[in-house]
């Protein structure tokens, strides 16, 4: 009688439905978590389409019998979200996520997946944050550099077809990248143009460190230079026909921006162009407010660019010719060009 007259007092409060939405939110939570980590250990390619058992995914994974009770809770918590199934002791891919992202060619999506859940939902739960906030998220930031070298990639179709249109087909062409994290769009230079040469710059070692391995495994260990440093180090003569930084903008402070911007024209020859693509304020779904929010509140890193702003920013650098161009629906990402003038 006392549990019916608790229920019934709870029904009467008008808080069932407040329960309610709550948990299907917290669900959708759960489940980004869950693949982010199912995608990084391995699980979701180890099960496949023929699944195992628990002690064949512990085998497969690594993972000692001491630790087989929460590898199961953890598969348990999958198969309560409908991405994995569970028949005859065996586990299996269920859900469409669970297996889009087992596929190899969807690796920058889980790593998307990885960077949601753990620095994402660490800076909207340090906001409006404070010194040790910022400094903590710093550190994150870093120990995400790989990862988010992977997610960028999910901009790849937009970004490869841009690196179409600013490399020319033929003939001698020289490109810096700044921040070339995967390498992914020095490479896709390189095809386009086969007298093409490059440097690429990208300050994390281990980073650095996969995108020359990728390059040189795609045969242009001869056209490119792999720069493990940080851009504001270093200094070129006015050699390149084009300069890149892809979604890194923000990384430098809006104080260093104007000296940053007149450094790399002083690299480009003349008529050359920069390029500078980044989410934007003012605009974009959830992920854009959230690059934002990350902005604000990690220690070292700047606001982002407003269009007009940045715009008039490299014409006050020296550049002519700046251009802005929307290049996702929905979201506040922009092409910004300039030439150095003759």
């Amino acid at each position: 009688m006392l549990s019916l007259r608790g229920m019934w007092c709870f029904l009467k409060s008008g808080q069932m439905g407040l329960v309610r939405r709550l948990e299907r939110t917290s669900t959708e939570l759960y489940r980004v978590c869950f693949l982010a980590r199912a995608g990084e250990l391995g699980l979701l390619q180890k099960l496949g389409t023929d699944g195992a058992s628990l002690a064949e995914t512990g085998l497969a994974l690594e993972i000692g019998a001491d630790r087989h009770p929460a590898l199961e809770a953890l598969l348990d918590l999958g198969v309560t979200l409908k991405e994995l199934d569970l028949k005859n002791g065996r586990y299996r891919l269920k859900g469409f996520l669970a297996k889009a992202l087992a596929k190899d060619t969807n690796d920058s999506w889980r790593a998307m997946a990885s960077e949601v859940s753990g620095l994402h939902v660490a800076c909207v739960a340090a906001a409006p944050g404070g010194e040790s906030d910022a400094r903590r998220l710093a550190e994150m930031t870093a120990a995400f550099s790989s990862v988010i070298a992977r997610s960028s990639r999910t901009l790849e179709p937009v970004l490869t077809a841009v690196t179409r249109e600013l490399v020319p087909g033929n003939g001698p062409f020289r490109l810096l990248e700044v921040g070339c994290g995967s390498g992914v769009y020095v490479a896709a230079a390189l095809r386009r143009n086969p007298k093409a040469t490059a440097v690429a710059v990208e300050r994390v070692p281990e980073v650095a460190e996969k995108a020359a391995a990728s390059l040189r495994e795609e045969g242009f260990a001869d056209r490119f230079r792999m720069v493990n440093d940080d851009v504001r180090e270093l200094s070129f003569d006015r050699e390149f026909d084009l300069i890149t930084l892809h979604n890194n903008i923000y990384y430098f402070l809006e104080a260093e921006r104007p000296d940053l911007l007149v450094r790399l024209r002083s690299w480009l020859k003349p008529g050359g162009r920069l390029a500078v693509t980044t989410v934007c304020q003012g605009g974009g779904g959830p992920f854009s407010r959230v690059l934002m929010l990350w902005s604000t509140v990690t220690a070292d890193a700047g606001s982002l660019p407003s269009p007009d702003g940045f715009a008039k920013m490299l014409t006050q650098a020296g550049f002519a010719g700046v251009r802005t161009q929307p290049l996702f629906p929905g979201e506040a990402y922009t092409l910004f060009t300039g030439e150095n003038p003759a």
